[in-house]
């Protein structure tokens, strides 16, 4: 039922059809920018890549301590 052809303002429908809005956005995010745009390889690429994720960070840590 559209809120339009109503009579009056319903407070608890207009709630209900925003959450329904929402859900569907961010199930659709959640499939472009995880799924389609792998989002978990990028981020694996930045750790490994900023964080050295290797080892490497601990070793030139303790090489430029000394």
């Amino acid at each position: 039922m559209k809120l339009q052809k109503l009579p009056e303002f319903n407070v608890v429908l207009f709630s209900k059809i925003i959450e329904e809005i929402r859900e569907c956005i961010a199930s659709r995010l959640l499939h472009l920018v995880v799924y389609k745009a792998s989002l978990l390889d990028h981020l694996k690429a930045i750790k490994d890549y900023f964080l050295l994720y290797k080892g490497e960070f601990y070793q030139t840590f303790l090489e430029e301590a000394r």
